[in-house]
């Protein structure tokens, strides 16, 4: 084993990953549901598997959003203490006898730390609030990291539960619930494509891109892709169609909860 070997391993596995990459980021983008049928049927090498397509989305997808977050935040930052204005100011729900109220204060930790007397249901209400009174004081981009972290987890329990979804909604196509896996993967690597194309634009852009524009290209495309991966009729397509996004709307809505959820209390 030499470093010319080494090296030569390295360049080749590199330059033919970005050769994969090109050749398969312009039918991810371009023909819904091609690579997924492409793969089913065998024709795998010139493409990048859909696992690692995946991932390498998902992680420039999060690291582009990182670095625009902390950008926005600290720019923000800068604007508000120019102005003076309060920055300690935060919404939240406190119990006082018998009822619950909400207003504007500055949240008090003694105050906090007295009412964990009450019952044990109050207490984990309390406990949680107080954990939200923390990760409110939290700076911005702390906030942004932990929620994509925990919202990169959530994102691999979507992809089988999405595929599942696919699997009985379309069964008759005789599609089995691996080659839906495919395309779930791939549909949530072009999401992860669609999201990076709309950060460096942004970035690029002083007016910024309307986001009813990206969940309607993601709608346009998961509708292309299941009629042309299940080969099912216009109709009959549209009517799962209407189904599948209800269903994976939902779990979309839960995903984004729970990872709020867990970076307030990680």
């Amino acid at each position: 084993m030499t470093l010319k070997y080494f090296l030569s391993e390295f360049l080749g596995n590199y330059f033919s990953f970005n050769s994969s990459l090109f050749k398969t980021l312009i039918p991810l983008m371009v023909t819904p549901g091609f690579l997924s049928s492409e793969f089913v049927k065998g024709r795998r090498v010139r493409y990048i598997p859909p696992v690692q397509l995946f991932v390498f989305m998902s992680l420039v997808y999060f690291f582009l959003f990182s670095i625009t977050s902390l950008k926005e935040s600290t720019s923000n930052l800068i604007d508000r203490e120019s102005s003076g204005s309060d920055l300690d100011t935060n919404f939240y729900i406190y119990a006082e006898g018998d009822t619950a109220q909400a207003s504007i204060i500055t949240p008090d930790q003694d105050q906090l730390d007295s009412l964990l007397s009450n019952s044990n249901e109050e207490k984990a209400i309390l406990r949680f609030l107080k954990k939200a009174n923390e990760f409110n004081k939290l700076s911005r981009k702390t906030k942004y990291e932990k929620f994509a972290k925990y919202l990169s987890y959530l994102a691999f329990l979507i992809l089988p539960l999405f595929a599942l979804y696919l699997h009985l909604i379309f069964h008759r196509s005789g599609r089995g619930y691996v080659e839906s896996l495919i395309f779930s993967l791939h549909f949530h690597a072009f999401i992860f494509l669609l999201g990076i194309i709309f950060l460096i634009f942004d970035r690029l852009i002083p007016d910024p891109i309307d986001l009813n524009l990206q969940y309607f290209l993601v709608l346009l495309y998961l509708f292309l892709g299941v009629k042309m991966f299940f080969k099912y009729s216009w109709w009959s397509t549209f009517l799962r169609y209407i189904a599948m996004i209800t269903v994976y709307g939902l779990t979309v809505i839960t995903t984004l909860i729970l990872a709020l959820f867990f970076s307030i209390l990680g």
